[in-house]
């Protein structure tokens, strides 16, 4: 009950918030965030010196990895804020909010009425591009764990339930996500999530790391499409939603080439996005960590949990 009450205390005078100030704060906060949260800093800064090693984005390059850094940090802020105001979006408001490009594809995927599997990864405000896409009419269903905190979880999956957003837990996942596809709804998976300890074995921006095969996964068994995509922040209250060509699963009979073979496409354009949004993938974790030190990270202090080992959306 009490948490009930705080949580309700920090929704209602964030949302309260003129946008101006709110992204203010958010921005003089980072120094903040940065130098309170040492192991996230550590992470962050691990992820973005692997990544921008290749990087082919010059503007990242003249930054430099503290810089690009802090822009991650930056952005998570700005989530934060974002993620209490967006509920109150009315639906008259979302083509001035949202730019949404390829939305054919994400059609195109559901004309085979075997439902859509929504593959993105945690890149500007990507529970804002679900709460678009629900505006809009689209059925969806998203798999999370813990939220924020293990008091503010189900707070937070209350308000995804209010904007028709079903918040699915791991342990219920299999049937439910076979229902939603069933009934030609969308499935949603963000496939960075720290469920990578656990995940299938691959390269990650050329570098072995533990991925979720879950979206392969359940496209092989349902034929359902897999359809990457990304959103990405343009300015207050400003989102461009990328969505790709669908990508549809092919059964060779093989499961785990099978497995491998449409999560490495998928990987490929999820590393295509991340490469170019680097400033916004916020992932406080190591993603190449060993897998006994990224188990440990994940236990401990973590903004979000997804699915446990024995879940469907990870085998």
């Amino acid at each position: 009950m009490l948490s009930f009450f705080l949580f309700n205390i920090l929704r209602y005078s964030v949302s309260a918030i003129p946008p101006r100030i709110g992204y203010f704060l958010a921005r003089k906060l980072v120094t903040v965030h940065y130098y309170s949260y040492p192991s996230r800093r550590a992470a962050v800064l691990s992820n973005v010196r692997h990544i921008m090693g290749n990087s082919p984005y010059p503007r990242f390059k003249e930054l430099g990895e503290e810089g690009v850094a802090k822009l991650i940090f930056k952005s998570f802020n700005e989530f934060l804020f974002e993620f209490f105001k967006i509920p109150y979006l009315d639906v008259s408001r979302v083509n001035e909010v949202f730019a949404l490009e390829g939305l054919n594809h994400l059609d195109a995927a559901l004309d085979r009425q075997k439902g859509a599997i929504i593959a993105t990864a945690h890149i500007g405000n990507w529970e804002a591009a679900g709460v678009a896409l629900s505006l809009l009419g689209y059925r969806l269903h998203v798999v999370a764990g813990v939220q924020f905190s293990s008091s503010m979880s189900e707070h937070v999956k209350d308000i995804k339930r209010t904007l028709n957003i079903n918040v699915v837990s791991p342990e219920e996942s299999y049937r439910t996500l076979f229902r939603a596809l069933r009934n030609n709804e969308i499935v949603v998976l963000l496939v960075d999530g720290d469920v990578f300890v656990d995940g299938l074995p691959t390269e990650f921006f050329s570098k072995p790391a533990r991925i979720p095969s879950g979206a392969a996964t359940l496209a092989l068994k349902t034929g359902a499409p897999v359809v990457p995509g990304y959103i990405k922040r343009e300015g207050p209250f400003r989102f461009k939603v990328c969505i790709d060509d669908p990508i549809f699963p092919e059964s060779t009979g093989n499961k785990a080439a099978d497995v491998e073979k449409l999560t490495r496409q998928v990987l490929s354009k999820i590393e295509s996005y991340i490469e170019e949004n680097l400033d916004q993938w916020c992932i406080f974790r190591d993603v190449w960590a060993p897998v006994s030190k990224s188990r440990t990270a994940a236990k401990t202090g973590r903004t979000e949990s997804h699915a446990p080992e024995n879940s469907p959306v990870n085998s």
